[in-house]
This record gives C-alpha cells, structure tokens and sequence, in this order.
C-alpha cells in the first residue's frame, strides 16, 4: 500500500505571502482585458485598475469571511493588509524610478503651501494648521518648514497651528481633529493634491467635522505616474475604511 507523501506545514508568512502574490498577480486580469469586445467605451485601462483594485480587497474579504473561526485570522489579515500597505508606499518610488528622476517633494509642498496662502489672502481661511513630522534623516519635520514658509509670506505667526508628529495621513488627521477640537473649529478646508483629497476629506469627515477640499493646481504628469499616484490613494483608502489601521 502507497504510503502518502508527507506535506510540508505552511507557514504564516508563507501564507502571506502566497495571498498577497496571488492578489497583485495580473495574468487573469490580462486575460480578462483581452477579451473586452472591440468596440467598447470604456477605457482598458480602466477596465484593468478598477480589477487589480477589486482582485487585492477581495482577497482581503475572503480572508475574513472564510476564516471566520481560525485562530490564524488576525494575524493573516494584519500580515495581508501590511503588505499591501508596503506595496502601495512603494509605487511613488517606483514611479520615480520608471521616470527616471527623483520627485521633487519639496515643489509639491510648496504649491500646495501657495495654494493655502491664496485662499487665506482670499478671507478664507482664518488660520492654516500646517500637517507632518519627520521625514527619513530629515533636521526639520514638514510642519515645521510649512510654518516657516508661511510666516516668510505674510502669515502671522498667531494664525499657524503646527502638527509635526503625523508619519501618515492618518496619524496627522487624528492630531488636527484634536487641534481642532480645542479650538472649537467645527469646519476646514483640505488643501492637498487631487489624487488625496478623497481620504483626507473622508477621514476629517469621520472625527464630525464639515470639511470642504480645495486641491491645489495639478502639475503635468504623465498618465502612468497618475495612475500610480491614484492606485496607492485608492488602496491606503480602502484599508482605512474596511477598518485597517496599519
């Protein structure tokens, strides 16, 4: 009688890892897209972002509904959703890569510092709350040079509120809600790039707050460094809203 072939136990990272290879893998979506009829609308590049995006969440929901019971959930969810977290930080640097060029941060501050200091010219905003901490070996966090730009430009020191301490969009919109809260500020406007606003608006309307966006003027881009820049907003929002908070 043959005997079965021993298996190899599986372990939790390789779990992981499995699902989230599977989850970015786009050999079925290819096969999708080649089988849109000729004369369709829609773009294929459409087609193929909107189910990469729905591949990666259902992947997630199934890891929650078919586990239900298995002592192993949390932690295959916790694992599942951080990878994707990494993979979606990653795509900013990969567009740079694919450019050929680094991004130049700094100019996507400062237009969007532009921006708030028109609507403030403009009456308004009665005051700017300037968002981020430290960036990797960096002496000054983003707030604080916001603050310093702001007040080089005529904004007095009294109407800037700095938040210094947020690594993410997240952890700064948890401090302002707060910064907020004991100002008695009940509305605001978000003033970030178009490809964010979504979520920071979302996640200010959350903690009650009336929260208008206003984003600053888009600078040319081409289609794949936009299509980058919305995958990774679209995912970091999607992690948030089914709960996440890696």
């Amino acid at each position: 009688m043959a005997e079965e072939p021993s298996q190899t136990p599986i372990t939790l990272e390789t779990a992981v890892a499995d699902l989230f290879h599977y989850a970015i893998d786009r050999e079925d979506v290819k096969w999708l897209l080649a089988r849109l009829h000729p004369e369709a609308t829609v773009k294929a590049a459409t087609v193929e972002y909107e189910l990469q995006l729905l591949k990666i969440v259902s992947v997630g929901w199934c890891i929650a509904y078919s586990l239900e019971q298995s002592p192993h959930k949390a932690a295959l969810l916790e694992g599942y959703w951080q990878q994707v977290r990494d993979y979606a930080h990653e795509l900013s640097h990969t567009t740079g890569l694919v450019l050929g060029h680094d991004i130049d941060y700094f100019e996507t501050l400062k237009a969007r510092l532009d921006h708030a200091l028109e609507l403030y010219d403009r009456e308004l905003a009665s005051r700017i709350i300037a968002t981020g901490g430290h960036g990797l070996g960096a002496k000054f966090s983003e707030g604080e040079v916001s603050r310093q730009y702001l007040s080089e430009h005529g904004v007095p020191a009294e109407f800037i509120t700095v938040e210094s301490t947020g690594q993410s969009t997240m952890q700064s919109v948890a401090v302002v809600g707060e910064i907020m809260d004991r100002m008695q500020l009940r509305s605001c406007i978000v003033v970030s790039d178009d490809y964010h606003m979504h979520r920071a608006k979302k996640m200010l309307e959350d903690l009650g707050l009336t929260v208008y966006g206003s984003p600053r003027e888009a600078a040319p881009s081409d289609e794949w460094t936009r299509r980058k820049r919305f995958l990774r907003e679209s995912l970091s929002y999607l992690i948030w809203r089914i709960g996440i908070r890696v």
